[in-house]
């Protein structure tokens, strides 16, 4: 594993272009031993590296890999680093979309339990899905926004909200037609 990482490392230092498909490979290495990513360090760097790398290379192809590995990963800086590439890179790729989508719903029904949920990690979700802009996420976001995890977050939905594509006021039927009840009700006085 130290080998491996070296490796990356070295392409990073020798600012070698074209090595996307490299750190996509690494990220398939990872996700094989994820099991270990809580516990084993240079596993956690090994993801790091590659994540950093196929966001700076734009290398689309691994998308999918990098959300397999925010789902397996409770590392905070790890999980806000794969939401900031998503929302760079995922513009064009419905299904990583859709996942954030379905991973901001569920944590949005968490947060009603009472349960504490990382808003560092919330707060770059909406952030991602608002650059993203994809119609899709208004509801996700509104609720996210309405439920108050904090202040950066309710902003940060804020914000996102008026970064989403779409006629705003089909937007807010969508929440008054889909939502609970009390996304229907601010919905309706948001509309």
């Amino acid at each position: 594993m130290n080998t491996k990482y070296q490796v990356l490392q070295d392409v990073v230092d020798m600012e070698i272009g074209g090595m996307g498909a490299l750190f996509h490979e690494a990220l398939d290495y990872v996700i094989i031993h994820s099991n270990q990513i809580e516990k084993e360090d240079k596993l956690l760097r090994i993801a790091e590296i590659s994540v950093r790398q196929i966001h700076v290379l734009k290398y689309t192809e691994a998308l999918k890999e990098m959300w397999q590995i925010f789902i397996k990963s409770s590392h905070t800086e790890l999980q806000v680093n794969i939401l900031i590439a998503c929302g760079d890179m995922a513009t064009e790729d419905p299904g990583i979309i859709d996942k954030m989508n379905k991973w901001l719903n569920a944590r949005n029904d968490i947060f009603l339990t009472g349960k504490n949920i990382n808003t560092q990690v919330i707060t770059a979700c909406v952030q991602a899905l608002g650059k993203i802009g994809d119609q899709s996420s208004f509801i996700p976001v509104f609720t996210a926004m309405l439920l108050q995890y904090s202040a950066l977050v309710t902003s940060t939905a804020e914000q996102a909200l008026n970064m989403i594509k779409g006629d705003i006021t089909q937007l807010y039927m969508n929440v008054i037609m889909e939502g609970r009840f009390k996304e229907k009700k601010e919905g309706l006085q948001y509309s």
